[in-house]
């Protein structure tokens, strides 16, 4: 018997030879390189816009305050604001003063004010009756992946924005600097 003139049949995977397997491979490839920095750029402007609402939401519970409640944990000003079930896949950290929430971080603090600089902490702790300015609740990212915006929301005034190039202010060991001296790149949303 002689050779045969036609070739084995090669074996198909998934009905594909393995020409339209390769082929089928790179279509993927391509879709998965384009893909990915599109949903990963959503997913963060996703965050952002979340953390915005979230912190305008806190900042106006701040406004509902009695005088006497103005120095409580975050946590505590979620509660009796009837927040918490907004909030409720909220992570707490430092004891109820930090929220964390979709990617980003939220913490009172008081709102910029005319001076160049003060202390923050040291305002915070002197009481309600103690306060010249007004609070407000500040949302940065837990890291570059989740967001780079900044947001300052303001009791009775203007959302402001930094866009955090570099992302320098992030996780809880880079919170925002708040004070008049570091606004030269904070804008206020409309």
């Amino acid at each position: 018997m002689g050779t045969s003139d036609h070739a084995a049949p090669r074996p198909l995977i998934l009905g594909l030879s393995p020409a339209g397997l390769l082929a089928l491979a790179a279509v993927v490839a391509v879709l998965v390189v384009v893909s990915l920095p599109r949903l990963h750029g959503l997913a963060r402007r996703e965050n952002q816009g979340d953390a915005r609402a979230t912190a305008e939401l806190l900042a106006r519970a701040l406004a509902r305050l009695a005088p006497e409640e103005r120095g409580l944990p975050l946590e505590e000003v979620a509660r009796r604001t009837r927040l918490t079930r907004a909030l409720r896949d909220a992570e707490w950290l430092e004891e109820g003063r930090v929220l964390r929430l979709h990617g980003y971080l939220f913490e009172l603090c008081l709102a910029p004010g005319p001076e160049p600089l003060y202390d923050e902490k040291l305002a915070l702790a002197l009481g309600p009756e103690e306060h010249v300015r007004p609070l407000a609740v500040r949302a940065w990212p837990w890291s570059s992946t989740t967001g780079n915006v900044v947001f300052l929301a303001t009791e009775h005034g203007p959302v402001l924005a930094h866009e955090n190039e570099g992302g320098a202010w992030q996780g809880l060991a880079r919170r925002p600097e708040v004070r008049t001296a570091a606004m030269g790149r904070w804008r206020a949303l409309p």
